[in-house]
């Protein structure tokens, strides 16, 4: 009984202990932000008016958030020490983002005034754009969270062991990327500031298990 209540996945939680302070720093970045553009670093580069907007892009945009708790109650429940980097990444990752925000804030200046056309996607993005703001975009953490769900599930061992469904995910990821850009949520630059976040405590947290050919569950 005690060994079974010491490996109880309820436990594990305390891994996530984080968040609720990372979405306090996270609102009160946004709270302390001057008003306007005056005092933002602008983010938008002349690339970005080579890129349409596409509405239907709203529906991987905002399949993140299933991807990111989908992977995380799956690796809560199946596989605690990925779920622990898992966290760890997150936790690191996010609050380096925000603290970079509070440095140097940042802003793009990319959503359309109107909509191309009305459509149940153009009510959705215009959903999004009414509780978030254009503010804090660079890095963005719709990127860094995208990669780290990635990299758990191949430090649990579940990419190698489906390798059609690893094929699946990475596309996934990549659409929800482009998403990004799409949708006009993120300028082109704040996608590989992105990656580059998430590629570097990626490379700390997990060292040589993102690619070892031995399962971490």
């Amino acid at each position: 009984m005690k060994e079974l209540f010491k490996n109880a996945p309820w436990r594990r939680l305390v891994w996530a202990a984080w968040l609720p302070i990372y979405l306090s720093v996270f609102f009160a970045a946004e709270a302390l932000m001057p008003g306007g553009e005056e005092g933002y670093w602008l983010s938008t580069c002349a690339w970005d008016s080579y890129i349409p907007f596409c509405e239907v892009f709203v529906v991987p945009y905002l399949s993140w958030f299933f991807l990111l708790f989908g992977v995380g109650v799956n690796l809560w429940y199946c596989h605690e020490g990925p779920f622990k980097r898992y966290m760890i990444l997150f936790c690191v990752s996010f609050f380096s983002c925000a603290v970079f925000w509070m440095i140097v804030p940042n802003i793009q200046d990319l959503r359309p005034e109107t909509f191309p056309r009305e459509n149940v996607f153009t009510y959705a993005v215009r959903f999004i754009y009414g509780f978030d703001t254009p503010t804090n975009v660079f890095p963005s953490e719709h990127v860094v969270g995208t990669m780290a769900a990635l990299f758990a599930l191949v430090d649990s061992g579940w990419m190698k062991r489906h390798p059609l469904g690893a094929l699946l995910f990475w596309l996934w990821g990549a659409l929800i990327i482009a998403s990004t850009l799409l949708i006009k949520q993120h300028a082109l630059l704040d996608v590989p500031s992105g990656i580059a976040v998430a590629l570097f405590y990626g490379v700390i947290v997990y060292r040589r298990r993102l690619f070892s050919s031995k399962s971490k569950a």
